[in-house]
């Protein structure tokens, strides 16, 4: 496969994780008794943090929404590469590289803390932006 194949496979993956995430963070339904508890306290047991009164609600979803904004710029990113290998391929090879090993990172910690879905997405983007940066340093 070509690297501006590869790369646009990994910005749709980076879509769809973006997407995926966004809706399960925001439409939320019950996981029984005791989720549903916390996550009430979570909503309503308010703190002061640097003059804001704010729940772990909103830094819960607060994180959430950050997470989809910098899968949004990676799919962006990942896209505007695939548009580049064709007269800056050079450029193109040596920023891949601190991208592979940021979304290696993403994918680690989605095996160590989160659940399937997430863990083989990210490797799946990892893997093909491996496979770009590897066919890019070879041509």
């Amino acid at each position: 496969m070509k690297p501006s194949t590869l790369l646009k496979t990994a910005s749709g993956l980076l879509l769809f994780f973006a997407f995926s995430h966004t809706f399960g963070l925001l439409h939320r339904t019950s996981r029984g008794v005791e989720v549903d508890a916390v996550e009430s306290a979570m909503r309503t047991v308010h703190f002061q943090i640097l003059g804001a009164s704010r729940t772990l609600w909103d830094f819960y979803v607060g994180f959430g929404l950050l997470l989809t904004v910098f899968l949004l710029f990676s799919a962006l990113l990942a896209w505007q590469f695939s548009r580049l290998v064709a007269g800056q391929k050079e450029v193109v090879r040596r920023l891949v590289w601190p991208f592979v090993v940021a979304q290696a990172a993403v994918a680690v910690l989605s095996w160590t803390n989160f659940f399937l879905a997430p863990a083989l997405v990210s490797t799946l983007v990892t893997v093909c932006l491996a496979l770009a940066g590897w066919r890019l340093t070879g041509e």
